[in-house]
């Protein structure tokens, strides 16, 4: 019999990868106890086992099954990660939940990137052109409005880099023969760069 416990640790990503996800495990009753898993780092640097390519990582962390070796009291732990601007985070333990020879011996986090919607509106002054495309910068999607959709489109965008840095983005329309764009670029953020 062994005296650590391997944690299976799933990191999911959704709407783009993250950088980094740092996770802190504490034990309850141990107040100085404190263990910190950075990953992709602790994987690259052989520090843990696991998988951090892709959308879905997964490592196994080993744990002390008992508290200071007193195997009449057995360990139980709790994880929580860091907080990521770029992100909004889950994770399937609840307030109750522990990680331990007793309690789960998996946890998920889930990394959902903050989107907002962009919606892009064309009013012609004069007769209509056939269509209208407009570039956005920061994201290379193109967008093209016509009769069929109305002249309108919503598209989702993030609001941060993956470094929790605001985005700015630049919205372009393209040349359309025989016109002339009121504005042919904007400029504009979902939030101002101290994130309000």
């Amino acid at each position: 019999e062994t005296d650590t416990i391997d944690v299976t640790l799933t990191k999911e990503w959704k709407d783009g990868v993250g950088n980094k996800a740092v996770f802190t495990f504490t034990r309850e009753g141990s107040p100085n106890f404190s263990r910190t898993v950075e990953l992709p780092k602790d994987v690259k640097d052989g520090k843990l086992q696991g998988n951090v390519e892709g959308d879905k990582w997964t490592v196994t962390v080993k744990l002390n099954k008992f508290n200071n070796n007193d195997e009449a009291s057995i360990a139980r732990y709790k994880v929580t990660e860091a907080a990521d601007t770029a992100f909004t985070q889950t994770s399937d333990l609840s307030a109750n939940d522990y990680l331990g020879e007793d309690g789960k011996k998996e946890v998920t986090f889930t990394n959902t990137r903050v989107m907002k919607e962009l919606t892009l509106n064309k009013k012609w002054a004069g007769p209509e052109a056939q269509k209208a495309v407009f570039t956005i910068t920061s994201s290379d999607k193109k967008v093209e409005l016509n009769t069929s959709n109305s002249w309108k489109d919503t598209i989702a965008l993030p609001v941060y880099d993956l470094d929790g840095k605001v985005i700015e983005y630049t919205v372009t329309e393209e040349d359309v023969e025989g016109y002339k764009a009121k504005e042919k670029e904007q400029r504009f953020r979902f939030v101002d760069p101290a994130g309000q």
